[in-house]
């Protein structure tokens, strides 16, 4: 049985140190873990991670827990945490606390019974976060922005606790000329019939040439940000979440730096779409009933997650059928845990894709030959068609990741006819058994991560058979 009062402190940052350091000031036993870059732990006893679970009855992690939902947030860490059943089970009947647990509460279903304990829920937390992450916010401004901010004009939207804090910090260094609009927070929060009003507010303060400006996640998801985005004056920082998918078409109508080329790329640990700081983009990944290759696409899933807030589609047929391969339950709780959401598969769900702007780019992975020819011909009776009719509707690049028995048979007409098609992009494919099945073509799954680099730059990645 664990000792009573042993702390186990996992992961993290800086931070972590300094708690369990402090806790074992206070006299009580500590076990660290996933901190070993930092040096030693004063006070505290550096275990591996069975044998902190083994003597601690609580368990701190960091904040967030987990920024991609597949590793433990512990970036001084010797190795990687991964997040499934066998790390959750660790810490069963213990008490488990931690901040932002929404990721790592979809990693594994034992996390229901362990019921761990959000500390970012607590007010006094919160508001005490919210002032370093202000400075945070003018700190990636100062780096970023060409000019002064003493006299520059920054507009920030939301008026939360971060948003308060950094009014009060830009207004003195630069002589009260920040813009903190209360009414943004009030559109976020409440009715979407405010959006107008917020809108033509936001059109107001483009017109007002404001050198840049600071949004917050709380609004960020509305398309009223769109008018500002659209003038070509601003550069755009982010405190917490910037030009989510709603509106980073917008940002093709500002000027493009070389190193952009139109698409995402980072720099100096920011991640960059158009120029502008945001924190990832959006990929609705979509799945047919290739079961064979679904292996395949699980594996693409996971390691395209690192960079890609993830939206998992899946037709009917793939979301519905059991096979050899496994069942549908099963690879529904898999999809899930890696992705965060829920999966959509019906048409319904699927639509508001493209005019919603809920992703950036839309990659079908496996798509049969079926899925193909209805594409090509316009059909749309699955979910996963629906999502590539409503992606094309606003010009948004789709991705497809063959896998058909007859590609160089009945399919070919319809494939050729997509290798035609604005916006659609193909994964390199060759023959998979040239001599037992001499009509089918596979795509080369581990190309996609390059395909859809190339994609969101407008290009198909060369050659696309190998």
């Amino acid at each position: 049985m664990p000792m009573i009062n042993t702390f186990g402190v996992i992961g993290g940052d800086e931070r972590m140190k300094y708690l369990a350091q402090s806790i074992a000031a206070d006299g009580y036993p500590v076990c660290v873990c996933g901190l070993e870059k930092l040096g030693t732990c004063r006070g505290a006893a550096e275990c591996d991670l069975p044998q902190l679970a083994a003597k601690s009855s609580v368990i701190l992690l960091p904040l967030p827990a987990t920024k991609d939902g597949l590793f433990l947030n512990a970036p001084y860490a010797e190795n990687e945490i991964r997040l499934d059943d066998d790390f959750a089970r660790l810490f069963m009947h213990k008490t488990v606390c931690g901040g932002m647990l929404q990721r790592l509460t979809a990693s594994s279903s034992l996390w229901r019974e362990i019921e761990p304990e959000d500390y970012y829920r607590r007010e006094e937390l919160a508001v005490g976060n919210a002032i370093p992450t202000a400075e945070g916010a003018v700190g990636i401004a100062i780096r970023e922005y060409p000019g002064t901010i003493n006299g520059a004009k920054c507009l920030i939207t939301g008026f939360g606790r971060i948003g308060k804090n950094l009014a009060i910090i830009l207004r003195s260094a630069q002589k009260g000329r920040s813009h903190a609009n209360a009414r943004v927070r009030r559109a976020a929060v409440d009715v979407p019939r405010d959006q107008q009003k917020v809108r033509s507010h936001f059109q107001h303060c483009a017109r007002k040439g404001f050198d840049f400006a600071c949004a917050h996640a709380a609004n960020a998801r509305y398309a009223h940000h769109r008018a500002c985005l659209r003038t070509r004056r601003h550069r755009f920082e982010a405190c917490g979440r910037i030009a989510p998918a709603c509106h980073r078409r917008a940002l093709a109508a500002r000027p493009r730096r070389a190193e952009d080329g139109g698409g995402v790329y980072q720099r100096g640990g920011l991640q960059y779409f158009g120029g502008v700081v945001i924190d990832m983009p959006t990929l609705a990944f979509a799945m047919c009933g290739s079961f064979c290759t679904f292996e395949k696409a699980l594996a693409q899933l996971a390691l395209l997650r690192k960079d890609w807030d993830m939206l998992p589609v899946m037709s009917e047929t793939a979301y519905t059928t059991d096979t050899r391969f496994g069942t549908a339950e099963s690879f529904h709780e898999r999809i899930e845990n890696i992705c965060g959401r829920k999966i959509i598969h019906t048409i319904a769900e699927a639509e508001p894709i493209g005019p919603k702007r809920l992703a950036d780019a839309v990659l079908v992975a496996p798509c049969t030959g079926n899925t193909a020819a209805k594409i090509a011909n316009a059909v749309t009776d699955t979910a996963v068609t629906m999502a590539v009719k409503s992606a094309l509707r606003v010009s948004m690049p789709v991705v497809l990741s063959l896998a058909t028995n007859d590609a160089l048979g009945a399919s070919c007409k319809n494939i050729g006819l997509l290798m035609n098609t604005k916006n659609i992009y193909f994964v390199p494919l060759g023959q998979d058994d040239p001599i037992k099945k001499p009509n089918s073509l596979v795509a080369h799954f581990d190309l996609i991560p390059e395909t859809l680099a190339n994609a969101v730059r407008g290009e198909q990645l060369q050659p696309v058979l190998r």
